[in-house]
């Protein structure tokens, strides 16, 4: 969020380190850690929700076998003594590094979140002590310095290095919700940018196989003398890191950025404002949203504004962009609602840390809210959410009727399927030698838009069906959604790889994965099935040019 600490806690140090470095390894859990290979990444930062061990081991327990993404974000302190010295960390550090690494299973995707400056974005980052909870002056040579100067620089690049050579990120962020420094300070951006360059160039050469990144606050970013500024340096990385919070817009509007608008929009705008803010990858580097108002008593009084249902609608929709806009990882910031932390702490808990306390998709006592079921799904939930709004966007394009076939026992002949497609840019026309001379088929020519492009067709299913069959060929070779649809509301779908040669489809129903847009019993019964869609997200994903598909009439497999 704009200018605030993004760890929701920075005081009471020394008792949250110490229970960071007593949590159990949970090895077995991570076995069933689940890693999708190019598409979205998913993962929280592992933050506890109370002041004990327990609190630690329950958070992990609950969020690694939720993720694809190993999010560690380290704005607490700097070792500007040990990096310019090229001495050992801290022991605390240390422990804390073997720890990370410990945890973190093989089979997920490494992020790392550093920054040069305090939270205020602005001053350089206090100097780590001997302990986890105390901080030192800065070294001599760094006090008084701007960013830009030849012994920060030296002496970040060689931290960034060394945090990679700890803990083999695939993905770092070396400046943390930046933007906020040209929002408040835009006087003072070029030093940064000096800062940000030549780390970047400096890393390259040493670690080649890390993606390098800034993080910007997509409210700020907004306001376009920000944007501009900042643009040009977040480009010169390899991806574009977003920090975003939509609730918290009258906090962003105390500094400058435009004021959000309300729900939906206040996220909808945003999002699609940053995909066409830039062309470079992005990666939702920390987001939430509350499922309780919350009222601040700061700056004459800020609200901010949640619910259970407002915090599933803006996830379901997040999801659904990362997938559209192909974002590298998807980060919830807080896991577990922290109200038991902050009444422990009590005095020491500042006033702005409540900002985040209900952002949880878990509430205090570990009960599931209900956009835990939209985070479950990953790129599923946001891959059928965008078809679905295509499909009820879009007004059904009806052809001539031709009769599906009876389902048939044994040696089901197929026939041209009858294909009523939701878009314009889709054409339907018969194909005169099907993928067997006997066999019927249409051909689906489809023209990339900047939506999904969505085909149906009817069909009659006895209850004994095991799944359903058909032909298909693709030029070119790429992915093809299926999904039935029932009488009762419930909808099912799969995914399958489509060759440019005819290819025999028989698809069980135990491949078909349960929609969350459906309403019905939640139980695929075939006697129940009605429809058959096929689409392509492609054009959501940004494609241009054309697709030729081949099918022939779905039939039930027996």
């Amino acid at each position: 969020m704009a200018g605030l600490v993004n760890t929701p806690v920075c005081e009471g140090r020394t008792e949250l380190k110490m229970i960071l470095r007593s949590v159990v390894l949970l090895l077995a859990l991570l076995s069933s850690v689940r890693q999708v290979s190019a598409e979205v990444a998913y993962g929280f930062t592992n933050f506890p929700y109370d002041l004990t061990i327990n609190a630690v081991d329950q958070v992990n327990a609950l969020t690694l076998p939720q993720s694809t993404l190993y999010a560690q974000h380290m704005d607490q302190c700097l070792p500007w003594y040990e990096v310019i010295s090229g001495s050992e960390f801290p022991g605390w550090l240390k422990s804390d590094l073997a720890e990370i690494r410990a945890l973190r299973s093989p089979s997920q995707v490494m992020y790392v979140a550093v920054t040069p400056t305090q939270n205020d974005r602005r001053s350089l980052a206090e100097a780590c002590g001997s302990t986890d909870d105390s901080v030192r002056k800065l070294p001599r040579s760094l006090r008084g310095k701007a960013l830009d100067s030849p012994e920060v620089r030296a002496a970040y690049v060689s931290y960034v290095r060394r945090i990679i050579d700890e803990l083999h990120p695939a993905y770092m962020n070396i400046g943390i919700e930046m933007s906020e420094l040209a929002l408040r300070w835009p006087d003072e951006w070029a030093a940064f940018d000096t800062l940000f360059r030549y780390t970047v160039d400096e890393v390259r050469k040493s670690h080649s196989e890390v993606k390098l990144g800034l993080e910007v606050v997509i409210q700020s970013i907004m306001k376009k003398s920000v944007g501009d500024q900042v643009r040009p340096t977040a480009e010169y990385g390899d991806y574009v890191g977003l920090s975003f919070y939509p609730y918290g817009s009258e906090y962003g509007e105390l500094f400058g950025a435009p004021k959000l608008p309300e729900p939906p929009e206040q996220w909808l705008q945003p999002l699609n404002f940053a995909r066409k803010w830039t062309s470079k990858p992005l990666a939702m580097a920390e987001t939430g949203y509350l499922t309780e108002n919350i009222r601040l008593d700061i700056a004459g009084g800020i609200n901010f504004n949640g619910s259970d249902a407002l915090q599933s609608a803006y996830l379901k929709d997040a999801i659904r962009i990362a997938v559209r806009d192909n974002y590298l990882f998807f980060i919830w910031f807080v896991p577990v609602d922290y109200t038991k932390l902050l009444r422990k702490m009590g005095g020491r808990a500042a006033e702005w840390m409540r900002i985040w306390v209900d952002a949880g998709l878990y509430d205090a006592d570990l009960q599931p809210k209900p956009a835990l079921n939209v985070w479950q799904n990953w790129r599923q939930q946001g891959a059928v959410a965008a078809m679905q709004q295509a499909e009820i966007r879009q007004a059904p394009k009806p052809r001539p009727s031709i009769p599906v076939p009876e389902p048939q026992p044994a040696n089901p002949v197929h026939a041209e399927p009858d294909l009523s497609c939701s878009s314009s840019a889709s054409v339907v026309r018969a194909m005169p030698n099907g993928p067997d001379s006997h066999i019927g088929a249409v051909e689906w020519i489809l023209t990339y838009a900047n939506d999904w492009e969505l085909c149906s067709a009817k069909i009659r299913m006895p209850a004994t069906s095991k799944g359903i069959e058909f032909y298909v060929q693709s030029t070119p070779e790429d992915q093809l959604l299926v999904q039935v649809e029932e009488n009762d509301g419930d909808i099912f779908y799969t995914l399958i790889n489509v060759p440019p040669e005819w290819r025999a489809i028989k698809l069980p129903f135990s491949k078909f994965v349960l929609s969350p847009n459906g309403n019905g019993n939640r139980i695929l019964e075939p006697s129940k099935i009605e429809r058959v869609t096929f689409a392509d997200g492609g054009g959501a994903d940004g494609k241009r040019g054309r697709r030729i598909l081949g099918l022939t009439a779905p039939i039930p497999l027996q």
